[in-house]
């Protein structure tokens, strides 16, 4: 593949991981965008949400949508290890945590303040503790990274599903997840002897994969925050059967 190929090649992967993240933005926004435009009631109606036991507008959120970008370390044949950009975007369900906790404060157990004020904190609220827990997601998610050299012409791109437990305080999230999925590897890898001949040849194609990563989200606001993993992949087959991944990005949650 010529360099200009190359371009064209990743300018086109940009433009389509771009269209999927401004497509998930969107989604995230879309909730938030429906609930302003909901006519507001008397005080004796917003009681009401947490005396009959219904979800309400300051429920923990349920969903999030996260993307971002950082590096790599795909480890070759030879152990070496060369940095490449890397993409990636998830989605977040929450499975269990703090919802069970929130229906318990509205059936009338302390002062109404106290309990919304417990209500509006996705973490702690001022003054109090956290009486959330751990929380637990189901997280899909698509990633990508390429790489273009003389001999080696490579791209991984991966769909993987992902179990993530999230530790909430007061002002960050800490998680731990784990997870599998499906790394679609395109391209091939030529080695060559001292004379410059070429004597192997390797054709990439798809494997599966394991994932542990840590990491930790700052609140910007309550529906908005910045997120930094580290994550190590092991893969089922070689030439890159183990990556180091870094990387940080936006989560807005709704």
């Amino acid at each position: 593949m010529t360099m200009e190929e190359t371009f064209v090649t990743n300018r086109r992967v940009c433009r389509w991981f771009l269209g999927i993240l401004a497509g998930l933005a969107l989604l995230a926004l879309l909730p938030r965008t429906a609930s302003a435009q909901q006519p507001s009631g008397n005080q004796d109606q917003y009681e009401d949400l947490y005396s009959d036991g219904s979800e309400n507008q300051y429920d923990d959120d349920r969903f999030a949508i996260g993307f971002g970008a950082g590096i790599v370390l795909p480890e070759d044949q030879q152990g070496q290890e060369d940095g490449e950009i890397y993409y990636s975007a998830n989605f977040r369900w929450r499975l269990w945590g703090r919802e069970g906790d929130n229906r318990d404060r509205r059936g009338g157990n302390g002062d109404y303040n106290q309990r919304h004020n417990q209500q509006h904190y996705r973490g702690r609220y001022p003054g109090g503790s956290d009486t959330g827990g751990i929380r637990g997601f189901l997280e899909p998610e698509i990633a990508y990274w390429s790489r273009s050299e003389t001999d080696a012409d490579i791209d991984d791109l991966y769909l993987g599903l992902n179990l993530v437990g999230v530790v909430p305080t007061r002002h960050a999230d800490f998680y731990l997840g784990v997870g599998f999925g499906l790394h679609s590897l395109g391209g091939d890898i030529i080695t060559r002897d001292d004379a410059g001949n070429a004597v192997d040849r390797i054709e990439l194609g798809d494997t599966l994969g394991g994932n542990v990563h840590v990491g930790v989200e700052l609140y910007v606001t309550e529906s908005f925050g910045i997120f930094g993993t580290g994550r190590l992949d092991i893969l089922e087959d070689k030439p890159f059967d183990r990556q180091t991944k870094v990387w940080g990005g936006l989560r807005f949650h709704f």
